[in-house]
Protein backbone atom coordinates (compact mmCIF):
# COMPACT_ATOMS: atom_id res chain seq x y z
CA UNK A 1 0.00 0.00 0.00
CA UNK A 2 1.24 3.55 -1.06
CA UNK A 3 0.31 7.01 -1.07
CA UNK A 4 0.87 9.52 -3.09
CA UNK A 5 0.21 13.59 -2.05
CA UNK A 6 0.12 16.82 -4.01
CA UNK A 7 -1.47 20.24 -3.33
CA UNK A 8 -2.10 22.55 -6.63
CA UNK A 9 -4.18 26.17 -5.84
CA UNK A 10 -5.09 25.15 -2.77
CA UNK A 11 -6.83 21.96 -4.10
CA UNK A 12 -5.42 19.09 -2.16
CA UNK A 13 -5.26 15.71 -3.33
CA UNK A 14 -4.08 12.10 -1.82
CA UNK A 15 -3.94 9.22 -3.90
CA UNK A 16 -4.27 5.41 -2.13
CA UNK A 17 -3.23 2.43 -4.15
CA UNK A 18 -2.38 -1.19 -3.56
CA UNK A 19 -2.12 -4.47 -5.39
CA UNK A 20 -5.06 -6.54 -5.38
CA UNK A 21 -4.14 -9.71 -7.44
CA UNK A 22 -3.88 -8.44 -11.38
CA UNK A 23 -5.29 -5.11 -10.23
CA UNK A 24 -4.29 -1.79 -8.90
CA UNK A 25 -6.74 -0.70 -6.86
CA UNK A 26 -7.09 3.46 -6.28
CA UNK A 27 -8.83 5.76 -4.44
CA UNK A 28 -8.63 9.86 -4.32
CA UNK A 29 -9.76 11.80 -1.64
CA UNK A 30 -9.84 15.61 -2.94
CA UNK A 31 -9.69 18.48 0.06
CA UNK A 32 -10.71 21.97 -1.67
CA UNK A 33 -9.49 24.24 -0.53
CA UNK A 34 -9.51 26.69 -2.86
CA UNK A 35 -12.07 29.66 -3.26
CA UNK A 36 -13.51 28.03 -5.96
CA UNK A 37 -16.15 24.92 -6.42
CA UNK A 38 -14.91 21.98 -8.08
CA UNK A 39 -17.73 21.06 -10.56
CA UNK A 40 -16.43 17.13 -11.83
CA UNK A 41 -13.62 15.10 -10.57
CA UNK A 42 -11.82 12.75 -13.39
CA UNK A 43 -10.21 9.75 -11.72
CA UNK A 44 -7.61 7.55 -12.95
CA UNK A 45 -7.49 8.29 -16.62
CA UNK A 46 -5.58 5.91 -18.76
CA UNK A 47 -3.98 8.49 -21.41
CA UNK A 48 -1.78 7.12 -24.44
CA UNK A 49 -3.21 3.76 -25.28
CA UNK A 50 -1.89 2.62 -28.73
CA UNK A 51 -3.83 0.10 -31.18
CA UNK A 52 -4.07 -3.33 -29.94
CA UNK A 53 -4.38 -5.99 -32.52
CA UNK A 54 -8.30 -7.00 -32.57
CA UNK A 55 -8.58 -4.38 -30.22
CA UNK A 56 -12.59 -3.06 -28.81
CA UNK A 57 -13.91 -1.51 -26.18
CA UNK A 58 -16.89 -3.19 -24.44
CA UNK A 59 -19.09 -1.73 -21.64
CA UNK A 60 -21.93 -3.18 -19.96
CA UNK A 61 -24.07 -0.29 -21.39
CA UNK A 62 -27.85 -0.65 -22.39
CA UNK A 63 -27.12 0.96 -25.61
CA UNK A 64 -23.36 0.48 -28.00
CA UNK A 65 -22.24 -2.28 -25.76
CA UNK A 66 -18.94 -2.42 -28.25
CA UNK A 67 -16.99 -0.29 -30.03
CA UNK A 68 -15.82 -2.80 -32.51
CA UNK A 69 -13.13 -0.27 -34.07
CA UNK A 70 -12.59 2.39 -31.68
CA UNK A 71 -9.02 3.89 -34.05
CA UNK A 72 -11.38 3.94 -36.92
CA UNK A 73 -14.85 4.79 -38.40
CA UNK A 74 -16.58 3.99 -34.68
CA UNK A 75 -15.32 7.27 -33.22
CA UNK A 76 -15.40 8.91 -36.17
CA UNK A 77 -12.51 7.99 -38.42
CA UNK A 78 -9.26 10.32 -38.43
CA UNK A 79 -11.56 13.51 -38.95
CA UNK A 80 -10.97 16.31 -36.55
CA UNK A 81 -14.28 18.54 -36.65
CA UNK A 82 -15.44 20.95 -34.58
CA UNK A 83 -17.52 19.01 -32.51
CA UNK A 84 -15.07 17.00 -30.59
CA UNK A 85 -17.31 15.35 -28.76
CA UNK A 86 -18.24 12.43 -32.25
CA UNK A 87 -14.47 11.22 -30.82
CA UNK A 88 -15.39 10.55 -27.60
CA UNK A 89 -18.30 8.24 -26.36
CA UNK A 90 -19.60 8.07 -22.31
CA UNK A 91 -21.46 5.67 -19.89
CA UNK A 92 -23.20 6.62 -17.03
CA UNK A 93 -23.55 4.40 -14.21
CA UNK A 94 -25.93 3.44 -13.05
CA UNK A 95 -28.25 5.17 -15.25
CA UNK A 96 -27.18 3.41 -18.25
CA UNK A 97 -24.96 0.76 -17.62
CA UNK A 98 -26.17 -2.44 -15.77
CA UNK A 99 -22.11 -2.86 -14.04
CA UNK A 100 -19.77 -0.07 -13.26
CA UNK A 101 -16.59 -1.15 -15.89
CA UNK A 102 -15.38 -1.01 -18.97
CA UNK A 103 -12.65 -3.04 -21.32
CA UNK A 104 -10.23 -1.96 -24.02
CA UNK A 105 -8.62 -5.08 -25.18
CA UNK A 106 -8.42 -7.88 -27.72
CA UNK A 107 -8.84 -12.02 -26.96
CA UNK A 108 -5.29 -11.68 -25.38
CA UNK A 109 -4.99 -8.86 -23.62
CA UNK A 110 -6.31 -5.54 -22.64
CA UNK A 111 -6.97 -3.00 -20.06
CA UNK A 112 -10.06 -2.59 -17.54
CA UNK A 113 -11.51 -0.31 -15.16
CA UNK A 114 -13.89 -1.43 -12.91
CA UNK A 115 -15.91 1.34 -10.06
CA UNK A 116 -16.39 -1.19 -6.50
CA UNK A 117 -18.48 2.00 -4.97
CA UNK A 118 -21.09 0.33 -3.22
CA UNK A 119 -23.53 3.20 -2.86
CA UNK A 120 -24.16 3.45 -7.18
CA UNK A 121 -23.07 6.63 -7.17
CA UNK A 122 -22.89 8.38 -10.43
CA UNK A 123 -19.65 7.64 -12.70
CA UNK A 124 -19.36 8.40 -15.58
CA UNK A 125 -17.11 5.79 -17.83
CA UNK A 126 -16.00 7.29 -21.36
CA UNK A 127 -13.68 6.66 -24.08
CA UNK A 128 -11.80 9.40 -25.98
CA UNK A 129 -9.65 9.02 -29.06
CA UNK A 130 -7.27 11.58 -29.60
CA UNK A 131 -5.83 12.40 -33.02
CA UNK A 132 -2.13 14.03 -33.45
CA UNK A 133 -2.23 15.05 -36.88
CA UNK A 134 1.02 17.09 -36.91
CA UNK A 135 3.07 14.29 -35.50
CA UNK A 136 4.94 12.75 -38.97
CA UNK A 137 3.51 9.51 -38.34
CA UNK A 138 -0.24 11.34 -37.34
CA UNK A 139 -0.75 9.39 -34.01
CA UNK A 140 -3.54 7.69 -32.37
CA UNK A 141 -4.40 7.18 -28.94
CA UNK A 142 -7.13 6.27 -26.39
CA UNK A 143 -7.51 7.47 -23.20
CA UNK A 144 -10.29 6.00 -21.32
CA UNK A 145 -11.27 7.45 -17.74
CA UNK A 146 -14.37 7.68 -14.86
CA UNK A 147 -15.77 11.22 -14.22
CA UNK A 148 -17.08 12.14 -10.79
CA UNK A 149 -19.73 14.62 -11.50
CA UNK A 150 -19.48 15.69 -7.44
CA UNK A 151 -19.51 19.08 -6.05
CA UNK A 152 -16.68 20.11 -3.75
CA UNK A 153 -17.81 23.30 -2.57
CA UNK A 154 -14.43 25.58 -0.98
CA UNK A 155 -13.85 23.72 2.44
CA UNK A 156 -15.21 20.64 1.63
CA UNK A 157 -13.75 17.21 0.52
CA UNK A 158 -14.66 14.06 -1.43
CA UNK A 159 -13.76 10.35 -1.15
CA UNK A 160 -13.88 8.14 -4.27
CA UNK A 161 -14.98 5.00 -4.24
CA UNK A 162 -12.61 2.23 -4.93
CA UNK A 163 -11.60 2.17 -8.70
CA UNK A 164 -9.53 -0.91 -9.81
CA UNK A 165 -7.27 -0.99 -13.08
CA UNK A 166 -6.79 -4.53 -14.22
CA UNK A 167 -4.23 -5.06 -17.18
CA UNK A 168 -5.23 -8.95 -18.33
CA UNK A 169 -5.17 -11.16 -20.82
CA UNK A 170 -8.18 -11.14 -22.75
CA UNK A 171 -11.59 -10.52 -23.08
CA UNK A 172 -13.72 -12.80 -22.23
CA UNK A 173 -11.71 -14.26 -19.03
CA UNK A 174 -11.44 -10.47 -17.52
CA UNK A 175 -15.33 -9.95 -18.32
CA UNK A 176 -16.44 -13.38 -16.17
CA UNK A 177 -14.61 -12.26 -13.63
CA UNK A 178 -15.47 -8.64 -13.12
CA UNK A 179 -19.19 -9.84 -13.85
CA UNK A 180 -18.89 -12.70 -10.53
CA UNK A 181 -17.12 -9.78 -8.56
CA UNK A 182 -19.63 -7.58 -9.42
CA UNK A 183 -22.14 -10.63 -8.07
CA UNK A 184 -20.82 -11.11 -5.18
CA UNK A 185 -20.21 -7.15 -4.32
CA UNK A 186 -23.72 -7.31 -5.03
CA UNK A 187 -24.06 -10.21 -2.72
CA UNK A 188 -22.43 -7.78 0.27
CA UNK A 189 -25.10 -5.19 -0.49
CA UNK A 190 -28.02 -7.74 -0.29
CA UNK A 191 -27.05 -8.31 2.93
CA UNK A 192 -27.26 -5.04 4.62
Amino acid sequence: RAVWHGCVDGIEARVAYQLDGAALEVRLELVNGSGLTVEEIQFPIAAGLLPIEGGRVVAPSLSRRVIGDPFGKDLMGDHRVAYDHFQKRTYRYPHKMTTAWMDYGSAERGLALECRGMDFSIADFYVYKHIEKKRQPMRRTLELGIGHPRRVEPGGHWTSPPVRIILHEGHKRQIREMGKLTREAQAEVDKC
